[in-house]
């Protein structure tokens, strides 16, 4: 019974960390409950009310919550496969069997492959198998450091992107700019991707309002005309694409602007430790009634 359960164990968090970290999707669904967990509980309940700037502080505690999970998980694992079969782990002294503290070291120190002096395999077969949790340590630490370092350039990449949305200026009365899409648009489509393949770095937020990736998606979303009106072989319909597979999770997610709006905000309440602006209610209508008033002008140029 013990045998299945930390090998049933084992495979839950193995399959949690390569659909994390190498599975196109990258949706690990334990990590993902985890992060938002602590996401909510963590930064948005505690620490904002306690540290006003603790934004800068929510990615690397949701992300370090991510990795304990997988090292702990993974841990417990091998603790309870060793102490399925007596004697699985020894005193290297007395030849007695491991205790429970005495064997969680000795997974421990296989799994981060430093060796133990006070404890051994209890047989030629535990020797054998404990060569098992090395090889799965030197992997884990490799797939969370190399996740970690991935997660970086994500969010360095999607701050840039804040940074120059942000710089476009402001209309008055604190709403954003137009942006010029013609520009961004490869850059907003691969920011777009990024997040949605790595969902933890949405959660690295900022109390620099121009590198707050959550509002620089809020105004890309703002002014995008119906993607039936712009066509996907243009600029808007390209980042329309990318916001789809961000909050939808696949293109063509969204039948109209309404839904992927709706959508937007719904991610945007996930992932940032601060309200909708103002200006996001109105830019709806204001960007709707601009593009209805452009097709009746052609429409009547085309009469006449």
């Amino acid at each position: 019974m013990l045998l299945a359960a930390g090998i049933a164990l084992w495979i839950v968090v193995f399959v949690d960390v390569v659909a994390a970290v190498v599975a196109v999707n990258a949706r690990g669904r334990l990590s993902a409950t985890i992060a938002h967990g602590v996401w909510l509980v963590v930064c948005k309940q505690v620490l904002q009310r306690i540290v006003p700037r603790a934004a800068a502080l929510a990615g690397p505690i949701v992300l370090s919550a991510v990795v304990v999970f997988w090292i702990v998980g993974t841990w417990a694992s091998w603790v309870i496969i060793f102490r399925w079969g007596e004697p699985g782990v020894v005193n290297s002294q007395t030849g007695e069997p491991a205790g429970l503290v005495q064997t969680i070291a000795y997974a421990g120190s296989k799994l981060s492959t430093l060796g133990s002096g006070l404890a051994q395999a209890g047989s030629p077969a535990w020797d054998a198998v404990s060569i098992l949790p090395a090889i799965n340590g030197m992997v884990l630490l490799s797939l969370a450091a190399s996740y970690a370092l991935s997660l970086v350039g994500v969010v360095t990449r999607a701050r840039t992107l804040a940074v120059r949305i942000s710089g476009n200026g402001d209309e008055g009365s604190g709403r954003p700019a137009e942006i010029d899409l013609d520009k961004l648009e490869s850059q907003c489509l691969r920011v777009t991707v990024d997040l949605s393949a790595y969902p933890l770095a949405s959660y690295f937020s900022t109390a620099d309002p121009a590198a707050h990736i959550p509002t620089a998606i809020l105004k890309l979303a703002r002014q995008l005309p119906d993607v039936r009106r712009s066509g996907l072989d243009t600029s808007a319909g390209s980042v329309w694409s990318g916001l789809e597979t961000l909050t939808g999770h696949h293109i063509g997610a969204f039948d109209n602007r309404s839904d992927l709006k709706r959508a937007v905000a719904r991610w945007y309440t996930d992932y940032s430790l601060y309200a909708l602006p103002d200006w996001w209610d109105e830019a709806g209508s204001r960007t709707r009634l601009r593009t209805e008033t452009s097709d009746e002008s052609r429409a009547q140029e085309n009469a006449a």
